[in-house]
This record gives structure tokens, sequence and C-alpha cells, in this order.
């Protein structure tokens, strides 16, 4: 079974976090979210520049406070 097919059949939601820090460990997150909404989202400090290249209209798209 794939990833994507465990999240349908679960109907999780799959989250990419994108940070921008001074001096990361890391940038980006994945979140598994077994919450019953099947959502695709990124949150991301730069998500004027993301949403504008990203033709899915499953994706949904948060914009992430600048923490750097």
């Amino acid at each position: 079974m794939t990833t994507f097919e465990t999240l349908n059949e679960a109907k999780a939601s799959l989250i990419i976090e994108e940070k921008n820090l001074e001096k990361p460990t890391y940038t980006k997150t994945i979140i598994f979210r077994f919450d019953g909404k099947n959502e695709y989202v990124i949150s991301s400090y730069r998500i004027d520049e993301i949403s504008n290249l990203c033709e899915d209209d499953r994706i949904k798209f948060l914009s992430l406070a600048n923490k750097g």
C-alpha cells in the first residue's frame, strides 16, 4: 500500500510545513494528520510564490509567519 492510499483510506491529511529559520536544523516538516479531513495542505512563509506555481486545486495553502 502506498502512502497516498493509506492517507485516502484513513481520510488523513498530508501537511507540508516550510519554515524560514536563521540557523536551520531542518526547513521542512511532513505531517500525516489522522483528522478525517483527507486534505493536502502546504504551509509556508513564501506561500504567495508557491501558490502561484501550483495548478492543483486540491491543495490548500496557509501562510506561515517568518520565524527567522
